[in-house]
C-alpha cells in the first residue's frame, strides 16, 4: 500500500529522451505499487546547461554534471522527491545526502550508426562525415577508420538524425538504447563493444534520492540488481580514473552466469592528447568487482599521465 505522504514529485531533463525515461520509471512503479500511486505522482522538467549548450567542442564539456546539476540541485533543497537520469551522464560524486537508490533493468548498451544508407561502420565510405559529441566514441572511431572525417555533432537524437538526412553529415553515432527508448523509428547498425567499448552507465536508468528518505521504499522492488551491480563496477572504474567529460573513458562491466559469477569487464582509457591509449578485457569476481575495477582505473591512471 502507498502511504499517505505528499505528493511524489519526479524530476528529470526536459528532452523527449528523458521524457521517456520518466514514462519507463513510472511505468515499473505502476507494476509495483498500482496504478493508484499515478494519483499522487507529479513530474517537474529542467533544461540543464547541457541542454542549453548547443555548439562546443569536445573539450569544452569538461566535467560531469552537465545533464544533471540542476536536477540534483532540486533535489537537496526537496523540490522534487526522486531524480531519473541517464546513469552515464551521472557524476561518480553526487552531492551530500543524496545517492543511486535503484537503477533499471539494462537496455542494450551498444553505440550504433545511422547513416542515409543504412550501412554498417565497415561498409561506410572512406571519407566520410561522422558525427559524435563524445571523445569516447571520436578516440575509438580514429583508431578503427583513421580514413573518417569525425565532426562534432550537438542536439537531442532527432535532430542529429535530421542532419544525416539533410547531407550535413553521412552519419552519426548514438546509443542504440536512446533509439530503442524513441520508439525505433529510424534504422541503425549495431556496433560492437570490442569496436566501441560504451560509457560507464550506458543503456541504464539511475533513479537519485535522498538518503533514508521515507519514500525511497516506492524503489525497493523496482531496482535491478545485475543491472545495478555491473554499473556500480563501471563507476569504480571511472571514480579512479577521475573521469569527466574531458577524458576518453569506456567502461562495460557484464556478468556472466556461466563463469562462476564472474564479470567480464571491457575498458577503454587514453590521455586527453590521445597519445597513452588502452583498451582491454579483464575478469572480476562479483563479489569485489567494484574494488577490482577501481584497482584498475587507478592503475591506468598512472600509465595515461606518463
Amino acid at each position: 500500500m502507498i502511504s499517505n505522504q505528499n505528493k511524489i514529485i519526479i524530476g528529470s531533463r526536459s528532452s523527449p529522451l528523458a521524457q521517456k525515461q520518466v514514462e519507463i520509471f513510472l511505468d515499473s512503479l505502476g507494476k509495483v505499487h498500482g496504478k493508484e500511486i499515478f494519483s499522487k505522482i507529479e513530474k517537474r522538467y529542467f533544461k540543464t546547461a547541457g541542454d542549453k549548450l548547443l555548439h562546443s567542442n569536445f573539450m569544452d564539456f569538461g566535467y560531469k554534471g552537465l545533464f544533471t546539476k540542476e536536477i540534483d540541485e532540486a533535489l537537496v533543497k526537496k523540490e522534487i522527491t526522486f531524480a531519473v537520469h541517464s546513469l552515464k551522464d551521472l557524476p561518480t560524486k553526487l552531492p551530500r545526502n543524496l545517492e543511486i537508490v535503484a537503477v533499471l533493468r539494462r537496455e542494450e548498451v551498444n553505440d550504433v550508426i545511422v547513416s542515409k544508407n543504412f550501412q554498417t561502420l565497415e561498409e561506410i565510405a572512406s571519407n566520410s562525415v561522422v558525427g559524435t559529441s563524445s571523445l569516447r566514441r571520436y578516440i575509438q572511431l580514429k583508431k578503427f577508420r583513421k580514413d573518417l572525417r569525425i565532426k562534432e555533432i550537438r542536439g537531442n537524437v532527432d535532430t542529429r538524425i535530421k542532419k544525416v538526412f539533410d547531407g550535413e553529415y553521412d552519419a552519426v553515432i548514438l546509443a542504440a538504447a536512446g533509439l530503442n527508448r524513441l520508439g525505433g523509428l529510424y534504422p541503425f547498425k549495431k556496433i560492437n563493444v570490442k569496436t566501441i567499448v560504451p560509457a560507464a552507465g550506458q543503456a541504464a536508468i539511475g533513479i537519485v534520492a535522498h538518503k533514508n528518505s521515507n519514500q525511497n521504499y516506492l524503489l525497493k522492488n523496482i531496482n535491478h540488481p545485475q543491472t545495478f551491480e555491473e554499473v556500480m563496477c563501471e563507476r569504480n572504474f571511472l571514480e579512479a580514473l577521475d573521469g569527466s567529460c574531458k577524458t576518453p573513458i569506456g567502461a562495460n562491466a557484464k556478468l556472466k552466469y556461466n563463469s562462476k559469477g564472474k564479470i567480464l569487464f571491457r575498458y577503454m582509457v587514453s590521455s586527453n592528447d590521445f597519445k597513452n591509449f588502452f583498451k582491454g578485457i579483464d575478469y572480476f569476481d562479483s563479489n569485489s568487482c567494484t574494488s577490482q575495477s577501481y584497482d584498475l582505473g587507478s592503475v591506468l591512471k598512472k600509465k595515461i599521465n606518463e
